[in-house]
């Protein structure tokens, strides 16, 4: 537990996404920015994350291996200390289809596979600064807001 004030404190991201690719985009995007990023590759291991790192903001993959992202965020907005935290869903699941699932009102904010860098940055760190509690206000990245900057991208040139 950090003992600086949380106004000092670097602000924690969990990013949870199966793929390798995504974690490592996670890493070359928010540290730079000043964010300490724990990852998981799974459910189970996100909600561990959490539990062990008290993220300021949650990115979590809906499709993942041992336990999906519905799970997570269903569990989460079960346990009192994490009711109000930040979780955007990273998915590539159609609107319709994610929308009809009962625990996808449990998510603060809808990201949709392939995500700009853009994107990603712009509403983590609307989340990570503006938003707080229940006073955060949904964020929907619809389908159709695709820039031509994409993570895969920039994940491809940084392994050149």
């Amino acid at each position: 537990m950090s003992t600086k004030p949380i106004a000092e404190r670097r602000k924690t991201i969990v990013f949870a996404d199966d793929s390798e690719i995504m974690r490592t985009l996670a890493r070359f995007v928010f540290r730079p920015r000043g964010y300490n990023v724990e990852e998981a590759c799974n459910g189970k291991d996100a909600l561990a994350n959490i539990e062990a790192h008290r993220p300021d903001v949650v990115v979590l993959d809906v499709e993942m291996p041992i336990m999906d992202g519905f799970e997570v965020v269903q569990r989460l907005r079960e346990n009192r200390r994490f009711r109000s935290l930040p979780v955007l869903a990273l998915t590539a699941i159609p609107y319709e289809e994610f929308r009809s699932h009962p625990a996808s009102r449990g998510f603060s904010g809808y990201l949709w596979k392939p995500v700009s860098v853009v994107t990603l940055v712009k509403v983590v760190e609307m989340h990570l600064e503006q938003c707080s509690g229940a006073d955060r206000s949904e964020v929907l990245c619809s389908e159709k807001e695709r820039p031509e900057w994409d993570l895969m991208r920039v994940v491809a040139s940084t392994k050149q």
